[in-house]
């Protein structure tokens, strides 16, 4: 009689995926980056990721909102709806979620252990794993649809292994140049590379080149161009942005192209978008972490969405009276970013314990008047008392999240606008 091997603990997993190489760790690769790796080890397994129905999201900016609320409206209507984003906050699995819960721990373990095997025999990045779980997860669950948000690009982003029901292209901006391009028009051609042929897609408020490519790209391969739906009445988000109108529209697009396989009706559709946060899990899109205080947290990390992100809060506060801690990585910062922190009164900087952190003296080479700050009891009372009356705003980098949480002592909460 054989001996079985004990069984892997949730910690044992946890470690194994912190050693994977990231994207930004593996050289050549990152440069050349492809989907050989993630084709093979699906093929190794029968390809989990063919029995998904999908929707597939990419663009620069807005394509984690757009997912969240797109799940929430399916989740809210009874369709057990799969969601896959990233990056994750404070847990792994955080992107991987159905119907709005993150994947239990005892899930996770069970995909390492059935997968030890074909694991040993391919070398993926942290990413084309994750995304691997991913269609693993929603194909052991039988999701009804899944919302699958690219990680980088589209065209030879992992997930882009899938033929989705439908693709969407939220936004094009200059991010993630290294590896998409240095002009609007060839990111918006990387971006574009998810569309399929005879695949529905429709896109955000893209304009100029960008749009031209994309459309370019569609028609020449047969894939079938939306046109972008207006939703007939006045609806608000819990996720407010300067794109809410459009981003409303997009879900509602979407939702009427597909209405034969997933019928819904206008109710389940208001209250799942009225309230995305409770239904889709979504956390770090302009979150308040406190219910009686003006503190909040939004990840946005690069010119676009900073601009929208002050756009939206100049609205509702007086930024010279107000103060923004930013912690940001080195890569991603842009003379743009100057006018964005400008508005803001004070600006403090905190320096990640990342290889990639920007450091004060980089910092300050777009915004002087940027200060050091340590996260002391006393420094951290003054942003609560500050935040009473006044916006303190935390934002620059989704890795900065867990940090807030942890000065705010917020881990558990989830409040809403």
């Amino acid at each position: 009689m054989t001996k079985q091997s004990a069984r892997l603990t949730y910690k044992q997993v946890q470690d194994r995926l912190l050693s994977m190489p990231r994207f930004a760790d593996v050289g050549d690769r990152a440069a050349n980056f492809a989907l050989e790796q993630i084709q093979n080890f699906l093929h190794d397994t029968g390809d989990f990721s063919k029995n998904i129905p999908a929707i597939h999201v990419a663009g620069t900016n807005g394509k984690g909102t757009v997912c969240s609320m797109l799940a929430s409206v399916y989740t809210r209507s009874g369709y057990k709806t799969g969601l896959y984003t990233s990056p994750h906050l404070t847990d792994v699995r955080e992107r991987f979620r159905i119907d709005g819960e993150i994947m239990p721990e005892s899930e996770l373990v069970d995909f390492f252990e059935e997968m030890d095997v074909v694991l040993a025999r391919h070398t993926l990045t942290f990413f084309e794993l994750t995304t691997v779980i991913a269609f693993w997860y929603f194909n052991r669950k039988g999701v009804d649809i899944a919302i699958i948000e690219t990680g980088l690009g589209g065209r030879l982003d992992a997930t882009n292994i899938i033929t989705p029901v439908c693709s969407v292209i939220t936004s094009i901006g200059m991010d993630h140049m290294e590896q998409l391009g240095n002009t609007i028009e060839e990111i918006a051609a990387e971006k574009a590379g998810i569309l399929k042929k005879k695949i529905p897609f429709i896109t955000g408020d893209i304009h100029g080149t960008a749009q031209q490519v994309i459309r370019e790209r569609g028609e020449a391969i047969g894939a079938i161009a939306l046109n972008r739906l207006t939703y007939p009445t006045k609806l608000m988000t819990d996720v407010p942005s300067v794109f809410e109108k459009t981003n409303i529209d997009l879900v509602y697009t979407i939702t009427q192209k597909l209405s034969e396989q997933y019928p819904l009706d206008d109710i389940h559709f208001r209250e799942a978008l009225s309230d995305v946060r409770t239904y889709s899990g979504l956390q770090g899109r302009l979150q308040k972490l406190h219910p009686q205080y003006n503190l909040y947290f939004d990840g946005a990390h690069n010119v676009d969405g900073l601009n929208a992100l002050g756009a939206y809060l100049e609205k509702k506060y007086d930024l010279q009276s107000s103060s923004v801690v930013v912690a940001m990585m080195k890569d991603k910062l842009s003379k743009s970013m100057q006018s964005f922190f400008e508005r803001f009164g004070k600006v403090y900087f905190f320096e990640l314990n990342q290889p990639r952190s920007a450091k004060l003296a980089d910092f300050q080479t777009i915004c002087p008047i940027a200060t050091q700050i340590y996260p002391t009891q006393d420094i951290v009372e003054s942003l609560r008392n500050q935040s009473k009356t006044q916006l303190v705003l935390f934002t620059g980098s989704f890795y900065f999240y867990s940090v807030v949480s942890e000065w705010m002592g917020t881990y558990k909460t989830t409040t809403s606008n």
